[in-house]
């Protein structure tokens, strides 16, 4: 709790667990042959950390082993009994070929995350799958020919994902956030053209009650963080109008 868990450069690819205001960090990788994707995840309750990562052969570079790993977080400095120290177990259980955005559960059970669905045109269309840490398996939650989702989103407060749909309007391409029970389903959609104006609504994410979702909305031009109801009630709130810059990810602070 309180610490972040950053890449280290580029080349060497360690994580990083440091800080909020980043005045204290350590390096808690413990895999010399791995190199990690720039978007770990914590488990919420701290335990193990979800990252994406490509594992090398050492001595001759061959590529091993790619997809998402788990590893425990082992912590205990005398000083400061809840700061990591180093991580154990790393493991891959989901092989991917490709970079992915993941999310845990708010339980800390199960990691929604975006694959190639064997299904989709030359396996390139993306679904949104959801593994269980306890049985080891994982779940097609969208399972859509047709259709390509990204950027899952767990709700920490129950069993949801939020996620985006690539939707084709008046023959024109647009983004729009969905959500979906985390077991399958039919699924919500949240926003639509009259929510921003916009055509790119990404990077969803859950208040801690779940009751609320923040994301990103704009276009090649630019883009603003915005709130609206998780039920796509009511009117989305520009969080950034006053600010300058384009606005991608966003978190809630617990």
């Amino acid at each position: 709790a309180g610490t972040v868990v950053l890449p280290d450069t580029f080349l060497n690819m360690e994580l990083v667990a440091s800080d909020e205001d980043c005045t204290k960090s350590v390096v808690i990788s413990n895999a010399p042959g791995t190199r990690f994707s720039n978007l770990p995840h914590w488990s919420p309750d701290g335990s193990q950390i979800a990252v994406y990562g490509i594992s090398f052969d050492l001595e001759g570079g061959a590529l091993i082993e790619q997809g998402i790993y788990l590893a425990d977080v082992v912590r205990g400095y005398v000083s400061d009994p809840g700061r990591p120290t180093v991580i154990a177990y790393l493991h891959l259980v989901i092989e991917t070929l490709g970079d992915v955005l993941i999310s845990w559960s708010g339980d800390s059970q199960r990691i929604a995350y975006v694959a190639a669905a064997p299904n989709g045109g030359g396996g390139q269309q993306g679904d949104i799958f959801v593994y269980d840490l306890i049985s080891g398996t994982s779940v097609n939650v969208t399972n859509t020919p047709n259709s390509s989702e990204d950027h899952p989103a767990y709700s920490p407060a129950d069993e949801r994902i939020a996620f985006i749909r690539l939707v084709v309007v008046r023959g024109a391409y647009r983004y729009d956030i969905f959500t979906i029970p985390a077991w399958g389903g039919s699924a919500f959609q949240v926003t639509s053209k009259a929510t921003t104006g916009k055509p790119q609504n990404r990077f969803p994410c859950f208040s801690p009650d779940g009751l609320n979702l923040s994301f990103s909305s704009g276009d090649a031009y630019g883009s603003h963080i915005y709130r609206i109801k998780a039920d796509g009630s009511g009117k989305a709130v520009n969080l950034t109008a006053k600010r300058a810059g384009s606005f991608r990810f966003n978190v809630w602070r617990r």
